[in-house]
C-alpha cells in the first residue's frame, strides 16, 4: 500500500500519482458547472449568473488512501438527446458523471438518452459512472426519489443527491467515482460497506 510521508515543510508526499479523466454530463442548466466549481475552487455560481457552458477543463489534485490523484474535469456543453459528442467526451475517459436536476423531469429524460449516445459510441454496455440529482435544496420536484432510485439500479451505479448552492455531497461524487474507477485496480483500500449507495 501507498505509504505517506512527510517533507521538510511538514506537507505530505504520496509515494504514488496517478492521472485520472472524468467526463460530467447532462442537460443545459442542470447545474454541472456549479457542482464542479463548488468542488475544485469552492465557489458557487448564482443561477442568475448562469451563462452556458462552452466545454471547460478543470484540473484538481486529492489524497485518496494516500495516493495522490490528479483529476482533470471535463465539463461538458449541455447536451439534448440528439447532441454529438466532442472528442474529449469519450477518448481517454476513466469515469463518468451523470447530473439531472430534480425540478426537471426533462433534464433526466435527455440524460437517459445521453447515456445510450455515450455508450453507443464508445461500445461498451456500461461505464464507471455515478449518476446526480443536483438542486436537492429545492422543495420543487418533477422528479422522486423512487424514479432517480430505479434509473441508478438500472445503470448499476450509485444515485447521490447533492446541492451545489449548499455544498451538500458534492466531494462524494468525485470520491465515490474514483472509488468506482479503482475498484479493480488495488489502488485504493476497499471502501467499508455501508450497506445502501444512496445518499
Amino acid at each position: 500500500m501507498a505509504s505517506l510521508a512527510n517533507d521538510q515543510n511538514g506537507e505530505r508526499r504520496a509515494s504514488r500519482t496517478v492521472s485520472r479523466k472524468i467526463i460530467v454530463l447532462g442537460f443545459r442548466g442542470v447545474g454541472k458547472t456549479s457542482m464542479v466549481k463548488q468542488y475544485v475552487d469552492n465557489v458557487f455560481i448564482p443561477e442568475d449568473s448562469y451563462v452556458p457552458t462552452i466545454e471547460q477543463s478543470f484540473k484538481k489534485s486529492i489524497f485518496i488512501d494516500n495516493v495522490n490523484i490528479k483529476l482533470e474535469i471535463i465539463d461538458t456543453a449541455g447536451k439534448d438527446e440528439y447532441a454529438t459528442f466532442s472528442r474529449s467526451s469519450s477518448v481517454g475517459a476513466h469515469g463518468y458523471i451523470f447530473v439531472f436536476s430534480v425540478n426537471s423531469k426533462s433534464s433526466l429524460d435527455n440524460l437517459i438518452k445521453v447515456r445510450e449516445n455515450l455508450l453507443n459510441l464508445i461500445g461498451n454496455d456500461t461505464v464507471p459512472s455515478v449518476l446526480v440529482a443536483q438542486k436537492c435544496d429545492l422543495k420543487q420536484r418533477e422528479i422522486s426519489d423512487s424514479v432517480a432510485e430505479d434509473i441508478a439500479r438500472q445503470w448499476n451505479c450509485p444515485l447521490l443527491k447533492i446541492s451545489a448552492k449548499m455544498n451538500v455531497n458534492v466531494s462524494k461524487v468525485f470520491d465515490k467515482l474514483i472509488r468506482l474507477i479503482e475498484k479493480d485496480s488495488g489502488l485504493l483500500q476497499p471502501e467499508s460497506k455501508k450497506g445502501c449507495n444512496i445518499l
